[in-house]
């Protein structure tokens, strides 16, 4: 027997003896293009994460059905904004049939679409109205929002909940992502006298807020499996130039 396919027995092994799921194909089949890069234990950490998402535009819509499809299934998703006609160049889960739907709807039907045994909880409200109860059970929170005051919020969130939080912002050709955590006062440096952000200025294209997903994707896989992350340093990403640098390192 391959080295591969032993992975795949073991990890099949975890998902169901640990949470007894049954779904219409086997974890084992759906996420083994993952044991590349990730061992069965990794991958049933990843699985057993609870995350809150807030912001379902250009980057939390790819950001989540990437988590999706990584394989993590406790989601709690935050956004009261509805599709428009200006989401259709970016925004993956938009189309002519979404227009004016509540995105924390369609993003969960399009979800289950790919995986039956998602448990998410929806909220359809902005962050700041939240009651602390949401807050209990959560692993991570990752800021996928475009206001400066909303991402300040989250850090606070982070800080007065013990939450590591994963900040993403996109704009123009740029981006920028990292971890901060509970305390570091790393984007209040950068945020706390601005009103707005680039987005505002430089707007999103089709491909900055996928990229950016994807790098953000690729973070919270290094923080789940202890390899390396980003931790209170935010990465600028400079995809014109071809160029990631940090923007600066908080304590």
């Amino acid at each position: 027997m391959s080295i591969g396919l032993i992975n795949l027995c073991i990890f099949r092994c975890y998902i169901y003896i640990g949470d007894q799921i049954m779904s219409s194909y086997p974890k084992s089949i759906i996420y083994s293009q993952n044991t590349g890069i990730l061992t069965p234990k990794q991958q049933v950490d990843i699985h057993n994460s609870n995350i809150m998402i807030i912001g379902l535009g250009g980057l939390g819509g790819s950001l989540t059905n990437n988590l999706v499809r990584l394989g993590v299934e406790h989601i709690t998703l935050v956004d009261f904004d509805v599709y428009s006609p200006s989401n259709l160049n970016r925004q993956l889960f938009s189309s002519l049939n979404t227009i004016g739907l509540f995105k924390v709807d369609v993003v969960c039907e399009e979800l289950q679409h790919i995986n039956q045994d998602l448990k998410m909880h929806l909220i359809q409200k902005q962050i700041e109205e939240l009651n602390n109860d949401e807050f209990e059970s959560i692993d991570y929170l990752i800021d996928c929002t475009d206001n400066p005051q909303t991402k300040l919020h989250i850090i606070a969130l982070g800080k007065q909940f013990n939450i590591p939080v994963l900040h993403g912002a996109c704009a123009g050709w740029y981006g920028q992502v990292g971890w901060i955590m509970p305390g570091c006062s790393l984007l209040n440096e950068l945020y706390l006298e601005r009103d707005h952000g680039l987005e505002a200025e430089m707007l999103n294209s089709a491909f900055t807020p996928a990229f950016t997903a994807s790098y953000m994707t690729a973070e919270f896989v290094k923080m789940v499996t202890n390899n390396n992350p980003s931790i209170n340093e935010i990465l600028f990403i400079d995809i014109l130039n071809n160029k990631i640098s940090p923007l600066g390192k908080g304590e």
